[in-house]
């Protein structure tokens, strides 16, 4: 959920696996990985939440989505079926696979 709206919603395994919206994507990339040292700092979603019932209009995360295009920002996205789960984005067929790569590999420690 990002805003008070469901972003992704699916079988477990296939969410954390393979995410197809950005939020979710981007909140694995900043989740720190068991064992391993980083010599970088975990990325960080840019901008700022929007405020509690005042979302923008289109979809609530289009200001911080590194995808977001015109449409993004004008309507909001009815969750649809991609992949076997529930999404409710614009662009889900186009969420990397790598999750890093979406919102920058970290920025110097």
């Amino acid at each position: 959920m990002y805003a008070g709206r469901t972003s992704e919603l699916g079988p477990v395994a296939q969410v954390l696996n393979r995410p197809r919206a950005p939020y979710t994507a981007g909140l694995l990339a900043s989740l720190p990985q068991d064992g391993v040292r980083r010599r970088r700092r975990l990325p960080a979603l840019p901008g700022t939440p929007p405020t509690p019932g005042a979302p923008p209009p289109g979809c609530a995360f289009a200001p911080r989505c590194p995808l977001a295009v015109d449409v993004c920002r004008t309507e909001e996205p009815e969750p649809r079926t991609v992949d076997g789960r529930l999404v409710a984005c614009h662009r889900a067929e186009q969420v990397p696979a790598d999750t890093a790569t979406l919102f920058g590999e970290g920025r110097p420690a």
